[in-house]
């Protein structure tokens, strides 16, 4: 009876053992939207840590951790001159030494064509993932995706998604690419990915939408695609206080440009991921606060490229007595739009240009308050669009608006006007437009300045299509910004 006894103590005992056994944790540290800052900076009362203050946050996190991988959802690009002007070189460097596992290929990678992203893909001690962007050959323009091994003998894929609005965003561009719908190709490759490893990490940049669409991004990957693990996502500068699950699949975010950090421990059993705790640490401090710490050899190799642009965008180049707020931008005619777009007029003057329009999305910071320095010029306008002549009918114009207005809103597609436009509603859903108080007249025929992104289709814009004639003058709005500065009597001290 003793032996029996014995026995099945043993039996239970080497069963507990295994249960826990097979109970394997591991970390993902993850980031999203760098947009082009590496340095600190500040966001209304908060200064937001730098690449090298999150080398040190990530080396502290790390340092007592033994299975963890460090994502990146992609759009390192588009933000900072420090960054801009060198193709996120210093940026790319910061992510070599802070140790990142991957990155997915966002939208804001291919803005400068494809011989930028190369180059980074290049620099970068890390791959680049798109599982669903191919070049017009059927070769991936990244790695699909990678798997890993970590110490505990756990294999962890991660699949790379990026999202497929860049054919609306970049038409032009995405007429050399094959992009294939990010679900359909999820499900092409996950078998294959199941049959080589335990854990399954899709590294998206898809996007939530604001009412949470199920339609739409990486919620409709989790509805169609059940075999994914983990779902850690970008696009949409998603801030989350607590995991979303989805179809008992948790999706990830931690907000934009390194606010925060998203940091999860994870317990992989019984073939299943269960999150045992997740937060998105805030990397922002108030001016009262102690100081970041930071890493010094990030710090040392980010600051060769401060010192090279700092004299010249540091110049003060205007005075502003008021601030010009850049909030409600994609859902609200305001003045800093129509000052940029005055300044898209003022620039094609000689060129019998009637107004100007730009799209919101393109205008990411705010004109303040007081001394105005070309870095302000190169933080409200970030990407290098160019400014062209177009001529179109009145009739095309008021579609324009009309789909600006009515189908545009909360989205970078929502249009800014110069000053001597103006907008009447006539019904719910039907605006007439003044230019200089006159109505614009179905048949005759205007010459507007645009930027290049609008008028190449950008955000759906297809009505440009019918333009008569499109004439790119090969100017950036960022130049026509500073000429006007410049040269403008309100912005005189």
């Amino acid at each position: 009876m003793f032996t029996k006894k014995y026995a099945l103590f043993v039996v239970l005992l080497l069963f507990f053992i295994s249960v826990i056994a097979s109970e394997l944790e591991f970390t993902i540290i993850h980031t999203n939207d760098h947009h082009g800052n590496p340095f600190n900076y500040t966001v209304q009362e908060m200064e937001v840590a730098g690449l090298a203050e999150r080398a040190f946050i990530i080396n502290d996190i790390k340092k007592d951790l033994e299975n963890y991988l460090i994502l990146d959802s992609g759009d390192i690009n588009t933000g900072k001159p420090e960054s801009m002007f060198f193709d996120a070189r210093p940026d790319i460097a910061a992510y070599n030494l802070i140790g990142y596992d991957a990155m997915t290929i966002g939208n804001h990678e291919f803005y400068e064509g494809f011989e930028r992203l190369q180059k980074q893909m290049q620099w970068a001690e890390f791959p680049f993932l798109s599982a669903n962007i191919f070049y017009k050959n059927d070769e991936y323009i990244g790695e699909p995706y990678i798997i890993k091994t970590l110490s505990n003998g756990l294999k962890i894929a991660v699949i790379g998604l990026t999202t497929t609005t860049i054919k609306r965003s970049l038409p032009i561009l995405s007429n050399e690419l094959i992009i294939k719908d990010e679900v359909e190709v999820a499900k092409e490759l996950i078998p294959y990915l199941k049959q080589n490893a335990d854990i399954i990490i899709a590294l998206t940049h898809l996007g939530i939408s604001p009412d949470e669409d199920h339609s739409y991004g990486s919620l409709r990957l989790a509805n169609e695609v059940p075999e994914i693990d983990i779902i850690i996502d970008g696009h949409s500068h998603t801030y989350m206080d607590k995991p979303l699950i989805i179809n008992d699949i948790p999706i990830l975010q931690a907000s934009d440009r390194g606010k925060f950090l998203g940091v999860g421990q994870f317990i992989y059993s019984n073939d299943k991921v269960v999150v045992k705790n997740w937060k998105a640490i805030p990397l922002m401090r108030r001016r009262n606060e102690p100081l970041f710490e930071s890493n010094q050899t990030v710090a040392d190799t980010l600051a060769i490229y401060k010192e090279k642009v700092y004299a010249k965008f540091n110049e003060i180049i205007g005075f502003s007595d008021s601030l010009y707020s850049v909030q409600n931008i994609r859902n609200q005619l305001l003045p800093l739009g129509s000052i940029i777009c005055d300044a898209l007029l003022n620039v094609t003057k000689n060129m019998n240009t009637l107004f100007a329009m730009s799209n919101g999305g393109g205008i990411r910071a705010d004109l303040p308050k007081g001394n105005i320095r070309y870095f302000n010029i190169f933080d409200m306008l970030p990407f290098d669009n160019t400014i062209t002549i177009v001529e179109l009918k009145g009739k095309t114009v008021k579609d324009i608006v009309n789909f600006s207005m009515n189908k545009m809103i909360n989205t970078g597609g929502f249009l800014q006007y110069s000053t001597n436009v103006k907008l009447i509603q006539s019904d719910n859903e039907s605006w007439d437009v003044l230019v200089n108080n006159n109505k614009i007249v179905d048949e005759n025929i205007y010459r507007i300045a645009v930027n290049s992104y609008i008028s190449s289709g950008g955000d759906n814009y297809f009505h440009f299509n019918e333009a008569l004639s499109i004439d790119n003058i090969g100017y950036t709005e960022k130049e026509a910004m500073r000429e006007y500065i410049l040269t403008n009597e309100m912005f005189k001290k």
